[in-house]
């Protein structure tokens, strides 16, 4: 925020790499990406792939049923 000093902007930038080229950056981002590790939600204050995994079966089953109601209108 605001009241940040540049000690702790600098922590921040060095906890998540902004330090680093930004070439840098991606290849770590890759990396992980490519080990199934999507990082961590600063919203939900957890893993990513957590987060994605609750709200698969929701999201599955709406799916489902759009489809069973559009092919439902799209014969009648």
């Amino acid at each position: 925020g605001d009241q940040a000093s540049a000690a702790d902007v600098a922590a921040l930038r060095a906890v998540y790499g902004l330090d680093q080229p930004v070439l840098v950056q991606f290849g770590l981002w890759l990396k992980e990406i490519l080990k199934g590790n999507l990082g961590q939600s600063i919203f939900l204050q957890r893993p990513v792939t957590q987060a994605l995994l609750e709200r698969a079966e929701p999201t599955f089953f709406l799916a489902l049923f759009s489809v069973a109601v559009a092919a439902g209108i799209g014969s009648g």
